[in-house]
């Protein structure tokens, strides 16, 4: 154990300060006494408008795949994760598929009726009810652009859509500002003198530090490093704002579509890092959506590029778009690989996906999806091989076995068949 004058902090340690601030602390080897074990967290990830054929899925299977060229950028990481193929969202098996019933249908395997919404609850928040009572949130639901008319992936209820978080600053002061006490003048006058959220903090900081072990001072030195970092990138956003910059994307959101998820990443990293939550799910951006990607070169709509109707460009295109959302994952992945706890680090202690909705999204198509399972290595997940499932099975049998992994067992989930073996073996 790494601490010091008989020191030993609770996992709810908050560092308190002026206008309602209250900061979480990482999980420290001071703690480990207090802790029964480590908590156990799982994620959902979508990305919109599927995959081109031979692209995305690997020609082999096994462990000594060849990565695919939309998978290149997850290379550094390839022992983290594990591809699956041969899943799908399509409960209906009947009817032709759309955006609004395989984003309906992605996380609960129910579809939506013209009619009726009926289709909740969705994977996560089964596992929020089970997880989510010893956290400040049961659970985030977290996204790059707000939700198009096809509607959102999260339901509470068969009938409560659940909306998604998509401005980081909104985001971070929910989480370090506390709800009952923080006050809002205080902390806007902050923002317009550039003080971080740390300044406004009492002199526990210093308390806490002197009394830690060194290991302990480095990983919460790092951690309040990552808080301030955020808080000046989002200063230079809002001051991009003031300049009159025009966005295309939602008011204090920076504009480069890179930066924002990787502002919303580093935030997330931070609320399972404290165990302000061990459920999330994080939309790349919305089903059907009409955004650009100037950052590498491509200015027409994404939704609309996905019907390519065989236009190479644009089959080329959609792949350019998977890849550099991969990246993007990839960003995630070696954060969250990148901080240690008692066993392992916090990727090898969460288990997420990272899967689109559609598979074919030229003709709407909620089978084949791609879809990887990364992390949960502490959970007994083995990684870096690609697993060819049976064509068509539901992605809900994935989900099951997920549940199983973090100890929230269901018998029943929407479409699902079963659970999916040889996850836990080579």
């Amino acid at each position: 154990m790494n601490y010091i004058r008989g020191l030993r902090l609770d996992r709810r340690t908050m560092l308190r300060g002026l206008c309602g601030v209250a900061i979480g602390l990482p999980l420290l080897d001071a703690m480990i006494p207090a802790a029964a074990a480590l908590p156990k967290r799982l994620g959902f990830i979508m990305f919109p408008h599927g995959h081109i054929k031979g692209k995305w899925t690997p020609a082999q299977t096994g462990p000594g795949y060849a990565l695919s060229p939309a998978l290149q950028p997850l290379a550094p990481n390839r022992k983290k994760f594990t591809v699956l193929s041969g899943l799908a969202c399509d409960p209906s098996k009947t009817r032709q598929g759309f955006h609004d019933r395989a984003v309906a249908s992605f996380l609960t395997g129910i579809e939506k009726s013209k009619t009726e919404i009926r289709v909740g609850p969705s994977v996560d928040q089964v596992a929020a009810h089970g997880l989510g009572k010893a956290t400040a949130f049961s659970s985030l639901e977290l996204s790059g652009e707000p939700v198009s008319q096809a509607g959102g992936m999260v339901y509470k209820t068969a009938t409560q859509p659940l909306p998604a978080e998509t401005n980081p600053r909104a985001l971070f002061e929910r989480m370090f500002g506390d709800a009952d006490r923080v006050d809002a003048a205080a902390l806007a006058a902050m923002r317009e003198r550039q003080q971080s959220m740390l300044d406004l903090l009492e002199s526990n900081v210093s308390d806490v530090q002197r009394n830690l072990g060194a290991a302990d001072k480095r990983k919460l030195s790092e951690y309040l490093d990552s808080i301030r970092d955020i808080e000046r990138r989002l200063t230079f956003t809002e001051e991009l704002a003031r300049q009159n910059v025009k966005y295309k994307r939602p008011p204090g959101t920076p504009e480069s579509y890179s930066e924002h998820i990787k502002m919303m990443f580093d935030l997330l990293t931070i609320s399972l890092q404290t165990d302000m939550t061990r459920v999330f799910s994080f939309m790349m951006n919305a089903e059907a959506s009409n955004m650009t990607f100037p950052e590498i070169g491509w200015d027409y709509s994404h939704h609309m590029t996905s019907h390519h109707m065989g236009d190479p460009e644009k089959m080329a295109a959609i792949t350019r778009i998977n890849v550099y959302q991969a990246g993007l994952f990839n960003y995630l992945l070696t954060k969250m690989d990148s901080i240690q706890e008692q066993e392992g680090t916090l990727l090898d202690n969460t288990l997420m996906t990272y899967a689109s909705t559609l598979g074919d999204a030229q003709n709407h198509m909620q089978v084949d999806l791609p879809v990887l399972l990364a992390g949960g290595s502490a959970m007994g997940v083995k990684h870096d091989r690609h697993i060819a499932l049976k064509q068509d099975t539901p992605i809900t049998n994935l989900y099951r076995t997920m549940l199983d992994k973090v100890g929230v067992p269901m018998e029943t989930l929407g479409d699902s068949t079963g659970r999916i073996d040889h996850l836990t073996d080579l």
